[in-house]
C-alpha cells in the first residue's frame, strides 16, 4: 500500500476527541479541557486525555493491508480539591456514554478527518483510581481503522 500510514494514531486521537466534543450533551464537561496525545508538561485539570497508545499494522504473509489496530485510552482527570467526586464521576460518565454508543464507528467517520476510515470500535476496560488528590477514570478500547 502506498498511502501514508504514519499518522494513524494522531488521526484516531482526533476522531475520538471529536466525537466526545460533538456528542456530549449540552451543558456537560463544562470547564473540562481536552488534550490529545502525550505531553511532558503539566496539564490543567479538570481535563480528559485521548491517547492512541499503540498501533499495529495488519499484515498477511508479506502483504501489508493498510489496516491498523489502534489502542485508545481516554482518561477523565480531576483534582479532588477543586471538584467533588460526583462532578468527576458525572464528567467521566458523559465520556463513557459517548464511547458506548451503538453508532461510534459512523460518528468517528463523520469527523472530517482526512484520509481516515474506522471499521470497528471495541471498548475493552475501564478503571477508577485516586492518586493523592487526583481522581482518574479511564476507558480503554481498540479501534480498527485505516488511512483511506
Amino acid at each position: 500500500m502506498t498511502a501514508p500510514n504514519h499518522s494513524i494514531k494522531r488521526k484516531s486521537e482526533d476522531a475520538v476527541a471529536g466525537i466526545i466534543n460533538s456528542l456530549k450533551p449540552s451543558g456537560t464537561l463544562t470547564g473540562v479541557t481536552a488534550f490529545k496525545g502525550f505531553s511532558g508538561s503539566d496539564l490543567s485539570v479538570p481535563r480528559y486525555e485521548v491517547v492512541a497508545a499503540e498501533a499495529e499494522a495488519e499484515v498477511f504473509g508479506v502483504t501489508i493491508t493498510g489496516n491498523w489496530t489502534v489502542t485508545i485510552r481516554v482518561a477523565m482527570i480531576s483534582n479532588a480539591n477543586d471538584d467533588a467526586r460526583s462532578t468527576h464521576q458525572a464528567n467521566a460518565a458523559t465520556i463513557e456514554d459517548v464511547l458506548m454508543r451503538d453508532d461510534v464507528v459512523s460518528q468517528l467517520n463523520s469527523q472530517s478527518i482526512g484520509d481516515f476510515t474506522a471499521f470497528l470500535w471495541h471498548p475493552d476496560s475501564g478503571t477508577d483510581t485516586v492518586e493523592g488528590d487526583t481522581f482518574k477514570t479511564e476507558i480503554s478500547g481498540t479501534l480498527y481503522a485505516m488511512p483511506s
